[in-house]
């Protein structure tokens, strides 16, 4: 169904984890918690919110399909993550008002503030989780992003730099199935000189552009996806483990003079799967451009504030920010 409202959403997922899972080895206070973040801040225009009705310096160059959600369009780029739509709830309206860096969509989304004082609540501290390949480094300034000392890094060993969702989701649910609470996928490690979602297109350590989401990063993505959500059911994990992917940011809806998106946190989109989270709903609807909710704002807190809950980590954007 299309166009479940933000209360509704943040109430339904804030009841579900209330309630408690079942959850195998894990805490029986609550669930496990895949985070996939998506390294970079993907746009939104170019991937789960086209707007094929705005002027072409906005709508970028990939077209829309139809999805199993009526109504619901996504990118061309992602027919898997079309084809299973109705089994995830897709926000369109995340957003953030903190300076618009890497770092600061970062700490919110691990730590639930923009502010360095938020490194010690982290979710993977309090959930004694590790990472996949391994733990975040610097992303533009060398400040806390809320992973330092408190995932076990593995080191990135993907070859070419370029992300293999398949694989990493599957080492990530080896490590729940072994008890871990909390895994985090980073589909990188820096957003320097590595193929990411931060499509600058500058022709320098951030030339990552629109060109690289056609030829690498939204296929392998989607792939992933449709991997993780089949998987995910025939497993019998469907409510045991929440799944949330987010970036940290989105990007601007205006394509600049390189025919790159730059950085953008007025809204963007993220996907919530698993664990009680409601199926085949979309959240919020944005502008014509993308730009800006119109309706049913989503914080980026709220994810972790979503994700807390899940775990029984006490602490609550949910609460905070409905």
């Amino acid at each position: 169904m299309l166009g479940m409202d933000r209360r509704q959403f943040l109430g339904t997922a804030s009841a579900a984890t209330a309630t408690g899972w079942a959850i195998g080895s894990a805490n029986a206070s609550g669930a496990q918690v895949l985070l996939v973040h998506l390294v970079g801040g993907p746009s939104q225009l170019d991937t789960w919110d086209p707007k094929p009705g705005a002027a072409s310096e906005c709508r970028g160059p990939f077209g829309s399909i139809a999805t199993r959600v009526p109504g619901a369009r996504l990118g061309e780029l992602f027919p898997r993550l079309a084809d299973r739509l109705d089994r995830v709830t897709l926000v369109r309206t995340l957003h953030h008002d903190a300076e618009p860096t890497h770092e600061a969509g970062f700490r919110i989304l691990n730590t639930g503030t923009a502010g360095e004082s938020g490194h010690a609540s982290g979710l993977a501290r309090a959930a004694g989780g590790m990472a996949v390949p391994g733990r975040v480094g610097t992303l533009g300034q060398a400040v806390a992003t809320g992973q330092e000392a408190a995932l076990e890094s593995r080191g990135w060993a993907v070859a070419g730099h370029q992300p293999n969702p398949v694989r990493l989701f599957g080492e990530a649910l080896e490590a729940l199935s072994r008890g871990s609470r909390m895994v985090t996928v980073n589909t990188a490690e820096t957003v320097f000189n590595r193929i990411t979602w931060d499509c600058h297109a500058d022709m320098g350590a951030l030339a990552g552009t629109l060109s690289d989401y056609r030829d690498h990063l939204a296929p392998s993505l989607d792939h992933g996806l449709g991997w993780l959500i089949d998987t995910l059911e025939s497993r019998g994990l469907w409510d045991r483990v929440l799944v949330v992917v987010a970036g940290e940011m989105g990007r601007s809806p205006r394509l600049n003079a390189r025919g790159g998106r730059d950085h953008w946190t007025g809204a963007w989109s993220g996907l919530v799967f698993g664990a009680g989270a409601p199926r085949g709903q979309v959240v919020g609807a944005t502008d014509r451009d993308g730009a800006f909710p119109v309706s049913d704002p989503v914080p980026l807190s709220a994810l972790h504030g979503m994700m807390a809950r899940a775990l029984g980590a006490g602490a609550s954007s949910i609460g905070e920010n409905a």
